[in-house]
């Protein structure tokens, strides 16, 4: 028999609990910031409204919350970006 203390408890449905994956947010952010959308709120209402975003979040729109979160701890671990140049 499972033992239920054990297993782990269920994600909460709400969108800021959810862990996103950090290659998705990555290229999310990188997007944004070359499209020229550089605020949180806009990102996520983008993620919602244009397709391009649509493309890169899978249609599993961010919370804008989780996308500054994620900024703020990239940015506090002196976020490196390593871009392979094909030979």
């Amino acid at each position: 028999m499972k033992d239920l203390a054990r297993s782990p408890a269920p994600m909460a449905a709400s969108s800021a609990s959810r862990r996103l994956i950090p290659s998705m947010m990555t290229a999310l952010l990188l997007y944004a910031h070359c499209s020229g959308i550089y605020s949180s709120r806009r990102i996520a209402k983008a993620c919602g409204e244009r397709v391009d975003f649509m493309s890169i979040v899978g249609l599993d729109v961010p919370d804008f919350r989780n996308i500054s979160e994620f900024r703020k701890r990239r940015l506090r671990q002196g976020w490196r970006v390593q871009i392979p140049i094909a030979a």
